[in-house]
């Protein structure tokens, strides 16, 4: 066989395999989609699909296996092969040559296709324009996750909707019910994460995008918010998303999602029946907000440490307020850098933006956070190893919530310096026993 004479093509990962792999079986077969798209974009690639022609898609997997050496997962439709953290998609193609599968993807900006010896193959037009264009008004009928996806392109990209697309997704984002939880949570991240997130942000609120995601927002639409809020609770809760937003630039990206999924639900449980009684009153909203917080994140499939955290910051998000407001002492404040300090900045940022919100960034505020990271110092966590659990069921306490009221009593006061060395360590401990009546 002569070796074909390969056009060209930008450095993407194992391009070696997919070259060698195609000069000596002369296998026919395209890079399709989000990789073409962002090989012309000058983006970095971490999938690739591709679909064969003129050999099924089974046999040409296992051929380029032979090469490529990578782990090998047969779905219904395509075969997975992934290695060293990148995933090759190759899939059935869709009607009777490339071209018909073309026309059966979601955009414009992803009807693209590449051959080795053919080049490129779809206009490329829209996606140089920067426009998202869907391929067909079918497009979203076939697959209506594509809804979401187009929001997505949008956020990631900068890229501008095209108005009859627009009117598209938003006609058929209902139907984004009836989309499996896993697939949406995909989507969803991406969105939120995008570089150009907040230039998507009111389009998606004026679509009812985040309706449909979270339906409990209905709850909450139009809902008065109270002496302190400028907006209704709805309105508000996407002001803090938008001001967090900008504060969280620096943020790795699982603790921008974690806030960004913070502050949208953060107020959700001021909905409740509880509070129909006291409008614009939401005295223990937190609490509520939390734990619709964890039924919301569990039904999105989301990892129990994300729900965990996430979770955890809804329910502290009005403390430094509450500080604020009434002021604490010392070792109040002490308590709370202690017992949240894994998540301590993210809990002011998040607190920052919720009053920044509502205009209520006044001194006093300013003043506690202040004071906050002024005794963030004074934590030394290393000093917890002084004295575990079983140190204390020596002294005769049985296992269950007293010994760990008990231990985390200890452990704070080691850390914030109270207890200063093992002698204060043991007098205290022989107090606390005496009080408790163990000898």
């Amino acid at each position: 066989m002569q070796t074909p004479r390969l056009l060209k093509l930008p450095d993407f990962p194992l391009k070696e395999y997919f070259i060698k792999f195609y000069r000596e079986t002369g296998v026919d077969f395209y890079f399709v989609g989000g990789v073409v798209r962002d090989i012309l974009l000058g983006r970095d690639v971490n999938d690739i699909d591709l679909v064969p022609e003129k050999i099924d898609y089974v046999s040409c997997a296992e051929m380029l296996n032979r090469y490529i050496k990578g782990s090998f997962v047969h779905f219904k439709d395509n075969v997975r092969i992934t290695k060293g953290g990148f995933t090759i998609d190759i899939s059935r193609l869709r009607g009777l040559s490339i071209v018909d599968d073309l026309k059966k993807r979601d955009f414009t900006i992803n009807n693209l296709a590449y051959h080795f010896e053919k080049g490129l193959l779809g206009d490329p037009t829209d996606l140089n324009n920067k426009i998202i264009r869907a391929v067909s008004d079918q497009s979203f009928l076939d697959d209506p996750l594509r809804v979401l996806r187009g929001y997505r392109f949008a956020s990631q990209f900068g890229f501008t909707i095209e108005p009859h697309t627009g009117v598209l997704m938003k006609r058929y984002a209902p139907l984004l019910v009836d989309i499996p939880a896993e697939r949406i949570n995909k989507e969803l991240n991406e969105t939120l994460l995008g570089e150009n997130f907040l230039r998507i942000l009111d389009t998606m609120i004026e679509d009812d995008i985040f309706l449909i995601i979270f339906p409990i927002f209905k709850t909450i639409k139009g809902l008065y918010g109270g002496v302190y809020h400028i907006e209704d609770v709805l309105s508000h809760t996407f002001s803090v998303v938008k001001i967090l937003y900008d504060m969280i630039k620096g943020y790795n990206e699982t603790d921008r999602l974690i806030l960004i999924l913070a502050a949208l639900l953060h107020d959700v449980g001021k909905g409740d029946e509880i509070f129909k009684a006291t409008p614009g009153k939401f005295v223990g909203h937190e609490e509520i907000s939390a734990k619709l917080t964890i039924e919301v994140l569990k039904k999105l499939t989301y990892p129990v440490k994300i729900i965990k955290e996430v979770s955890t910051l809804v329910k502290k998000h009005g403390i430094i307020r509450k500080y604020a407001t009434n002021g604490a002492k010392e070792i109040t404040l002490l308590k709370f850098i202690f017992e949240n300090y894994g998540i301590l900045e993210k809990l002011i940022a998040l607190s920052v933006a919720d009053a920044q919100s509502k205009n209520r960034c006044d001194i006093s505020f300013h003043n506690t956070i202040e004071r906050i990271r002024s005794l963030i110092p004074r934590i030394d966590l290393s000093r917890k190893d002084l004295i575990n659990g079983n140190d204390i069921i020596k002294m005769g306490v049985e296992k269950g919530p007293l010994l760990g009221k008990i231990l985390d009593d200890l452990h704070f006061r080691l850390c914030a310096g109270i207890i200063k060395d093992r002698g204060e360590l043991d007098n205290y401990l022989r107090m606390k026993m005496k009080e408790l009546g163990v000898s």
